[in-house]
């Protein structure tokens, strides 16, 4: 099972690096279930600088503003580490064939240390580097519900001064969500899903 993942891993960065390299990527996440209840399902998500800055004008134009500072620069700061619904590039299709082997064959009761193994096995193999030079690319792992989850995995796979820098970036989004403000209408659930505040 963990060599299917490994592979489909690898080929899930094949195909962010061919879509999406140019966006200058700071992260690659794997999307596992929460629990062996859920059911096997993956998916990666590739945060980018490009993806990042989509999504920081996305809430400038729905009107979130701060008297307490540069907006846009809060919202850099808060969104960075959002849940990947904000502004990171999915892949599903690269692992429609491990999750098929996975569903029929295999019991597993924690995906999260299945997946952190196939990354630490793609990283030893250099493979991560088709999307940004290692030092630079922060690898995690998520149940895709709240963004915590994937801070927690940082320090499991990466080196200790990236996954310190991810921290330090984490405490700067919490402090930042305090100085914006939301606009002065309510945005539709629909946007508001996926920011790591709600």
């Amino acid at each position: 099972m963990l060599d299917q993942l490994v592979a489909a891993v690898e080929r899930s960065v094949r195909l962010l690096a061919a879509r999406f390299a140019h966006e200058r990527p700071y992260a690659f996440c794997l999307l596992t279930p929460a629990d062996s209840d859920s059911g096997p399902w993956f998916a990666s998500a590739l945060a980018t600088e490009r993806g990042l800055e989509e999504v920081v004008q996305h809430y400038l134009d729905r009107g979130y503003s701060s008297e307490r500072g540069d907006a846009r620069a809060l919202l850099n700061d808060m969104l960075r580490w959002a849940n990947p619904d904000d502004g990171w590039r999915y892949d599903f299709e690269s692992f429609e064939q491990v999750i098929a082997i996975a569903s029929s064959t295999v019991e597993v009761r924690d995906w999260e240390l299945v997946c952190e193994e196939a990354l630490r096995h793609v990283d030893g193999r250099r493979g991560f580097e088709l999307l940004a030079p290692r030092p630079k690319l922060t690898l995690g792992v998520t149940y895709g519900e709240n963004p915590e989850d994937f801070l927690e995995s940082t320090a499991n796979l990466n080196p200790p001064a990236l996954a310190e820098q991810a921290a330090a970036e984490w405490q700067r989004a919490r402090q930042a969500w305090s100085a914006l403000r939301p606009p002065p209408t309510p945005m539709p659930i629909a946007l508001l899903q996926g920011s790591w505040r709600h």
